[in-house]
């Protein structure tokens, strides 16, 4: 349920970057079989990154990590997004649409 509600989140945040460059982040596991092989594992995504990064009409890198609403950051993400925020970064981490309509996007 809570991963349903995560995606929901990511996918009203793609809807509204729409007109922005942006790219979505989320990583996992992609099972490849090749008709000669046995199914192997490719991982995608770097640990901790956010599931979208935009880069706004102005140029500034804007990094949204889509949650559910009882959905809670991990420690790699939380130390990817503050690196990120070192960096002048505006991070976001959003439950739902009306997130990001509080954070000025």
């Amino acid at each position: 349920m809570a991963r349903a509600a995560e995606q929901q989140s990511s996918r009203a945040a793609g809807k509204t970057y729409r007109f922005y460059q942006n790219l979505p982040n989320q990583s996992g596991v992609i099972p490849i079989q090749n008709p000669s092989e046995k199914i192997r594992a490719i991982k995608m995504g770097t640990l901790g990154s956010p599931d979208i990064i935009v880069c706004s009409p102005s140029g500034r890198f804007v990094a949204i990590e889509c949650k559910g609403s009882t959905g809670r950051l991990t420690k790699i993400q939380k130390a990817f997004l503050e690196e990120l925020r070192k960096n002048n970064a505006l991070v976001i981490v959003t439950k739902d649409v009306n997130d990001l309509i509080k954070n000025g996007i």
